[in-house]
C-alpha cells in the first residue's frame, strides 16, 4: 500500500516538475527571465510536493486507522470478564502404581 502511494505522489511530482519546466521555457522565450521568477517556481513546486506528500499520508493513515463506530461495536461484543482458571492442586493421586 505504501509503495502504491509512494509512486502515486512520484508520477504527481513529476508531473508537477514538468509543468513549472513548461513554465520556465514559456517564460524564457518571452524575456522574463529573471532570478525571482525561476526561485518562485522552484519553491512553489517544492511546496506543492511537500503537500502531495502530506495529503497522501494522510489518506494512508486514515485508511489504516477503523472509525470510531467500528472500534466500539468490537468492544461491545468481547467478553467483559477474563476466564477464570483452576490452579488448585489435584487431592487424589493421578497415577497409579
Amino acid at each position: 500500500m505504501l509503495d502504491l502511494g509512494s509512486l502515486l505522489v512520484s508520477m504527481g511530482l513529476q508531473s508537477e516538475m514538468q509543468t513549472v519546466r513548461k513554465d520556465i521555457e514559456v517564460a524564457q522565450v518571452f524575456g522574463e527571465n529573471n532570478q525571482e521568477t525561476e526561485s518562485n517556481a522552484v519553491v512553489d513546486a517544492v511546496a506543492s510536493s511537500l503537500e502531495t506528500v502530506e495529503n497522501a499520508a494522510s489518506a494512508v493513515a486514515n485508511a489504516l486507522t477503523p472509525p470510531a463506530g467500528a472500534v466500539s461495536g468490537v468492544l461491545d461484543a468481547c467478553a467483559s470478564h477474563a476466564p477464570s482458571v483452576d490452579f488448585s492442586l489435584p487431592t487424589a493421586p493421578v497415577f497409579k502404581k
